[in-house]
């Protein structure tokens, strides 16, 4: 794959590589990528759709004002990474959502035509200047007799010269109307580049090409892209309780893990409390127990002495009812019941499995691996001031390393597996 850095020159550091995604990365090999030095292409080399001892060079064109949008689905990041060519510029157009609302009242068909007027009548305005230097150096080299003949042409062309420099100063307001339409639009258009997209999508091949024996030249299709599987990213929440400065994060319809757990009961309101009401305690848990009614729960603990420890601070921060309550298996349960559980638990030795090197989260292709190999949730905790993930409980300790190995596997570092203590 193919990944960047930027340099830092205020602390003279790279940053950590990150890997370019779709179109430059694929799940072939993908290599050598490089700009011009204009700054115009780029280009890579790759060997996906190959036969076994080729590789195909990707020319991009650098876009120096594109039209910018977000992935916005699956679908969308699939087609991006199909790599299809479009059939011509005005599909592109149509396909791209940031034209949506320009198409549907014509506006870009309109601007896609002034511009084709735009190339045509430039062209013949050029065609026109060649004529008349031609007819003022033929003017200057005639005879006496001759010069009148050739002066009557001199003035017809100079007044069709006039008559297109006035229509291509038409045409181009009205263009500069359009594009004032695009702006407020949020559109962004560059003429010239649309300009010479549809002059080179007008021109036929008319020349052949003349090779040395032995040799010819083939167009090559790109070949079917492999199956690729896309997804919503996860947002992952840091379930670790503490005291954040800089606010409250409310969780909503939070799903429970499905092992013994004891959360804080903060408060309950006939409406959604705002993340100040909460003064930087995290994570805040919404549930919407009916349509009058939500409950604020606080923290995710393993043992009850843990959440008992913080009950303390819930109630300096002005919550004076706060309370401890209990669930198991995503259920509630009375607290006594869930102590009697956590003590009888703690007799039996369970194992967990902990991913110490996923700084930027566990990769998709990982989470995968995981999900096809158990049902259990990852949750996110911190270990020496780095940020960990974990997967548990196990009830053996081959259950756990199964998992482990398979995660390796498919790319993970730093896995291990450790007894729940």
């Amino acid at each position: 794959d193919i990944f960047v850095s930027e340099w830092d020159n205020a602390s003279g550091t790279w940053s950590a590589p990150e890997n370019l995604g779709f179109p430059f990365s694929s799940p072939a090999d993908d290599l050598l990528f490089c700009n011009t030095p204009d700054g115009n292409y780029s280009l890579f080399a790759s060997n996906r759709k190959c036969a076994a001892d080729s590789m195909t060079v990707y020319l991009l064109k650098f876009d120096n004002t594109p039209i910018k949008k977000a992935v916005s689905s699956p679908e969308e990041a699939r087609r991006v990474a199909a790599l299809r060519p479009r059939a011509n510029l005005l599909d592109k157009a149509i396909e791209d959502t940031h034209l949506e609302a320009n198409m549907e009242d014509g506006t870009f068909k309109k601007y896609y035509s002034s511009v084709s007027r735009y190339s045509t009548v430039k062209d013949s305005i050029k065609t026109l200047k060649n004529e008349l230097s031609e007819s003022r150096k033929l003017y200057s080299s005639s005879s006496e007799s001759d010069r009148p003949v050739i002066a009557r042409s001199i003035k017809n062309t100079e007044e069709r010269l006039l008559s297109l420099q006035t229509r291509l100063g038409d045409i181009a307001s009205e263009m500069q109307v359009l594009e004032m339409d695009f702006l407020v639009k949020g559109t962004s258009i560059n003429p010239e580049e649309l300009e010479e997209e549809i002059v080179n999508s007008s021109r036929k091949e008319t020349s052949e090409v003349k090779v040395a024996a032995g040799y010819s030249f083939e167009k090559r299709v790109m070949g079917k892209m492999p199956v690729l599987e896309f997804a919503q990213p996860e947002i992952s929440v840091d379930l670790n309780f503490r005291i954040d400065s800089e606010g409250t994060e409310i969780i909503s319809d939070f799903k429970l893990p499905e092992y013994l757990v004891y959360q804080i009961q903060l408060t309950s309101t006939g409406t959604p409390a705002p993340a100040s009401k909460f003064k930087g305690i995290n994570p805040v848990f919404e549930t919407k127990a009916s349509a009058s009614k939500y409950i604020y729960r606080a923290g995710l603990f393993s043992t009850y002495a843990e959440a008992n420890k913080k009950v303390a601070t819930c109630k300096s921060k002005g919550f004076s009812g706060a309370f401890i309550v209990a669930y198991d298996n995503g259920g509630a349960i009375n607290v006594k019941t869930a102590r009697q559980l956590e003590e009888k638990r703690k007799t039996s030795v369970k194992y967990k499995v902990v991913f110490t090197n996923c700084p930027d989260g566990i990769p998709a292709d990982v989470r995968k691996v995981i999900s096809d190999q158990c049902s259990k949730d990852i949750a996110r905790g911190s270990r020496d001031g780095r940020t960990i993930y974990f997967i548990a409980p196990f009830d053996s300790e081959s259950d756990a390393d199964r998992l482990a190995q398979a995660a390796r596997a498919a790319g993970a570092e730093g896995v291990i597996v450790e007894q729940i203590k």
